[in-house]
């Protein structure tokens, strides 16, 4: 299979005229999720599951694994496919498939696109509004609950 991969000036292009496809990995181990803290748009500041674009040729599966292992270097797998989701932020519109997607090791390894990553096993209060709906769609509203983040 061959992957070609937009260059940067013309995604930034594309991107002002229309919404770009993106997988999620809402991504699990023991019991808990994992969130990394974003370093730049969108949602620079905010607490974000591992995720991006896809390349041409790839399926949905790889897209996200590959996105997953790109930015955590876990490897991980799918437990299901959960839902789409509408993302309109200021800079891009992303339409994005999100996973549920379980891994084996905890000991994550970030690239450059976030600052810091938690284990998580409740919401923090400042959580995206897009990634509440993601891990209250994925993990279910009775196991998750909204605090404070200590």
């Amino acid at each position: 299979m061959v992957k070609y991969w937009i260059e940067e000036e013309l995604y930034l292009k594309i991107r002002e005229v229309m919404p770009i496809p993106t997988v999620d990995a809402v991504t699990t181990h023991k019991g808990k999720f994992l969130l990394m803290l974003r370093n730049k748009p969108p949602a620079k500041g905010f607490w974000w599951v591992p995720g991006g674009r896809i390349m041409r040729g790839e399926s949905l599966e790889e897209a996200v694994l590959r996105e997953l292992r790109q930015e955590t270097r876990l490897e991980g797998r799918i437990v299901r496919r959960v839902g789409v989701i509408n993302q309109v932020f200021p800079e891009v519109h992303t339409i994005s498939v999100f996973f549920h997607v379980e891994v084996e090791d905890e000991k994550v390894k970030l690239n450059e696109e976030h600052s810091a990553y938690k284990w998580f096993s409740e919401l923090p209060k400042d959580a995206h509004p897009y990634i509440k709906a993601m891990i209250t769609q994925t993990l279910g509203n009775d196991t998750i609950e909204v605090v404070e983040e200590k």
